[in-house]
């Protein structure tokens, strides 16, 4: 894997162990749509992202990683563990670069 997919893996694991309460309460702090209405929608459990302003906001750990957090597949974010999602993650960042080499 190259340095910026390692980058994106862990920051995808990060964002597992907020969406799944392994972390300190501190860094749970970002919204979701359920939050915002009491009925269910496709993407209800995905993470809210504010809109930015400027580039550099919208370049954040936190607004990069939840954007590509809830465009990954729900069978890998409904995994078990953290070394499955992580061994899940990597099987598919591997795929789109397959599919993007193509």
């Amino acid at each position: 894997m190259t340095f910026k997919e390692e980058v994106e893996l862990d920051t995808m694991v990060l964002l597992y162990k907020i969406d799944n309460r392994l972390t300190p309460k501190y860094l749970q702090c970002l919204p979701r749509f359920y939050v915002v209405h009491n009925y269910n929608t496709r993407h209800g459990n995905d993470f809210m992202l504010r809109q930015r302003s400027t580039q550099r906001s919208q370049r954040a750990i936190f607004h990069q990683g939840a954007f590509k957090y809830n465009n990954i597949s729900t069978t890998v974010k409904n995994v078990a563990t953290v070394s499955n999602f992580k061994e899940a993650l990597k099987k598919e960042i591997l795929q789109r670069r397959q599919t993007v080499a193509e």
